[in-house]
C-alpha cells in the first residue's frame, strides 16, 4: 500500500508541476492523485480476481485427476467401451515403461504426459496405437469436482502453508510501474522546460523501482490467504 501512495503522489507532482501557477493546481493534482489510486485498485482487484479463478480451476483439474488416478483400468475400460485401452499412469515414463506398455499391443494409450515424449516410439513400434491424453481421459470419463471440493483443498492448502502462491499485482507490476513513470518524466524534461523538476521526480521514480517489491511484498503474500479465508467464510 505504501509504494501504491507514493507512487499516486510522484503522479499528483508530475501534474502539479506545470500547473503550479494555476489557481486551481493543487485540486487538479489531488484528482490526479486519486483517479491514479482509483485505477490501479480496480487493476488490483481485477488481476486478483483472475488468479484466484486461475488457482481453482487449476485446484479443480488436480482434484479430477486424483479422482482418475483412483479408478481402475477395468472402470475406465468399461465406461469408455475400449476392451483393449491401457492406461499408461506415470507422469514422465521412461522408455523402458513406454516399450512395455506397447508389448500387449493396445489399441488406446492413456496417458498423463505431454504426447511429444512418448509419440516417437509410439510411431516406431506400434503405429496403430492411438493415443488418449489426461483432457481427453477427464472429458470422457465426466469426472467432476465440486466447489465444495475445491474449498476444502483451497483452505487446508491455505493452513498448511502461510505463504501462498503470489500474482501479479496488475499489468505492470510494482516495480515496473515506477520504471515507467519515470522513464515518461525523464522523456519529458528533455522536451519541457520544467528539466530540473521532472529529472528530479524522475530519479525518485527510478529509486522506487529498488525498492518498491520490498513495500508490497507482505501485503502480496497476506492477498491470497485473506481471499481464501473469506471463501472458506
Amino acid at each position: 500500500m505504501l509504494d501504491r501512495l507514493v507512487f499516486c503522489a510522484l503522479c499528483a507532482a508530475a501534474v502539479l508541476i506545470p500547473l503550479q501557477r494555476h489557481r486551481y493546481a493543487a485540486v487538479f493534482a489531488v484528482l490526479c492523485g486519486a483517479s491514479v489510486l482509483l485505477l490501479l485498485s480496480a487493476l488490483d482487484k481485477r488481476a486478483a480476481k483472475k488468479e484466484a479463478g486461475r488457482i481453482r480451476a487449476e485446484t479443480a483439474r488436480a482434484i479430477r485427476l486424483e479422482k482418475l488416478l483412483m479408478l481402475p483400468d477395468e472402470a475406465i475400460r468399461a465406461a469408455l467401451n475400449e476392451p483393449s485401452l491401457l492406461f499408461l499412469r506415470s507422469e514422465h515414463p521412461s522408455g523402458a515403461e513406454i516399450l512395455a506398455a506397447l508389448r500387449s499391443r493396445p489399441r488406446v494409450l492413456a496417458h498423463l504426459t505431454d504426447p511429444a515424449e512418448i509419440e516417437p516410439l509410439i510411431r516406431a513400434y506400434s503405429p496403430e496405437t492411438r493415443l488418449l491424453d489426461a483432457d481427453a481421459l477427464l472429458n470422457g470419463l465426466s469426472l467432476s469436482c465440486t466447489e465444495e471440493e475445491v474449498d476444502r483443498r483451497l483452505s487446508f492448502a491455505s493452513k498448511k502453508r502461510r505463504n501462498p502462491l503470489r500474482f501479479s499485482w496488475h499489468a505492470l507490476g510494482n516495480r515496473r510501474k515506477f520504471l515507467l513513470l519515470g522513464t515518461l518524466l525523464l522523456v519529458l524534461s528533455l522536451v519541457w522546460k520544467y528539466k530540473i523538476y521532472y529529472r528530479l521526480l524522475a530519479s525518485l521514480c527510478f529509486t522506487m523501482t529498488a525498492f518498491s517489491g520490498g513495500f508490497g511484498e507482505q501485503n502480496r503474500r497476506r492477498n491470497f490467504a485473506n481471499f481464501l479465508d473469506k471463501r472458506e467464510k
